[in-house]
């Protein structure tokens, strides 16, 4: 029977669904899925589509800021650097390197984020697949309610900051 353990590293607490086995008179515990911060499979199973959705759409919105960098650099900079932008290091007029290191790094921040949202697919595919063989028990009226409570979750958080920001804003002297 699988079972959820909680691994400790620094400060922060990860959790694996083990199967326990005995072999040779010991006992040997197998990893069967990573979960994560999640700390059942159900909050994973619930969670995951919207932590999926959320890193896509941070990948997408990063792209376009790398585009719109992109757009900035003039194309003779591209062209002397072998059809890519110069990494922003390096000598040269600081707007070569402010434009360039702008667009470099989100560039990287979403291929990060799409990273991240494909890792994701596959720990939801592999707790699917444990799910459909029977090796895991979840109801779908747990995951559903983990699913609800991430979204819910996540607009207080967006809540939230928006009222810090607006409470900035107004600080400044400026409207939101």
């Amino acid at each position: 029977m699988a079972f959820v353990r909680a691994k400790h590293s620094g400060k922060r607490t990860y959790y694996q669904l083990v199967e326990s086995r005995r072999e040779n008179g010991k006992v040997r515990q197998k990893i069967i899925a990573y979960l994560g911060h999640y700390t059942s499979v159900e909050e994973a199973l619930g969670a995951l589509p919207v932590a999926i959705e959320r890193n896509e759409q941070r990948a997408r919105e990063w792209a376009a800021k790398a585009e719109a960098k992109l757009e900035q650099i003039p194309q003779i900079w591209i062209d002397r650097n072998g059809g890519e932008p110069p990494s922003g290091r390096g000598r040269g007029i600081a707007l070569r390197r402010s434009i360039c290191a702008q667009y470099w790094n989100a560039r990287h921040f979403s291929e990060g984020a799409k990273g991240r949202a494909e890792e994701q697919k596959l720990q939801l595919a592999k707790l699917g697949a444990l799910l459909e063989v029977g090796i895991i028990v979840a109801t779908s009226e747990g995951i559903e309610a983990q699913r609800i409570a991430t979204l819910e979750a996540q607009a207080q958080r967006e809540s939230v900051l928006r009222a810090h920001m607006q409470a900035l804003a107004a600080a400044m002297g400026k409207g939101v």
